[in-house]
């Protein structure tokens, strides 16, 4: 039954998972968000169990008045719960100590094997000085790797690959920069694909 006592706790639910997202979690540094990522997962779990008992006990005791105000009240905790979550989830992002900056950091993984042979370091100079460093200007790292993969066959594949490190602000023009470079790289060396990692860091210049 919903009562009032039902209605409190679950309130007070809220408010502890809202003080453990917003409000702890701004205090820690990155290396202590684990435990308390582990925390706010544990208390998110209670809320929706708790929630869902109370949802499910018998409601032939109320009127149908009473009863569409306690779905459309259930409906408001499920959507503020929600939004929470998604709040926890870029909460555990990074969070940068005085004298760092955030900023995305992307790693471009370029294959070398083309259907008529391999893409020269003459290839890739020419790449990188007439494509690459008029989109980053700022910066960035380029340097040679050898790696290897399974094929479909069950066959080890081992290529040579050019690897493009990237540090840049989160923001649309460097997003649509990055998918311009992985297209022309892919159009004008016939690749079927270019690996990309992303993540957020912090960094310090």
């Amino acid at each position: 039954m919903w009562s009032v006592r039902g209605i409190i706790n679950l309130a007070r639910r809220l408010l502890q998972l809202y003080q453990c997202v917003f409000v702890r979690s701004s205090k820690r540094e990155p290396r202590q968000n684990r435990y308390l990522q582990r925390r706010c997962s544990e208390k998110r779990k209670t809320l929706i169990l708790y929630s869902v008992s109370l949802y499910s006990l018998k409601e032939t005791r109320f009127s149908r008045q009473k009863l569409r105000f306690m779905h459309l009240f259930h409906f408001a905790i499920i959507a503020v719960f929600a939004i929470t979550v998604s709040a926890c989830s870029s909460t555990y992002l990074v969070r940068c100590r005085d004298g760092y900056q955030l900023a995305v950091h992307d790693s471009l993984y370029f294959g070398t094997a083309k259907p008529d042979g391999v893409v020269s370091s003459q290839d890739w100079a020419r790449f990188l000085e007439g494509t690459v460093t008029p989109l980053f200007p700022q910066g960035l790292t380029s340097s040679r790797a050898s790696g290897q993969w399974r094929g479909p066959d069950g066959e080890i594949v081992r290529e040579d690959s050019h690897v493009l490190q990237l540090l840049h602000p989160d923001d649309a023009p460097t997003e649509q920069a990055i998918r311009e470079l992985i297209d022309m790289y892919e159009s004008q060396f016939r690749q079927e694909a270019v690996l990309r990692v992303r993540s957020h860091t912090c960094v310090s210049f």
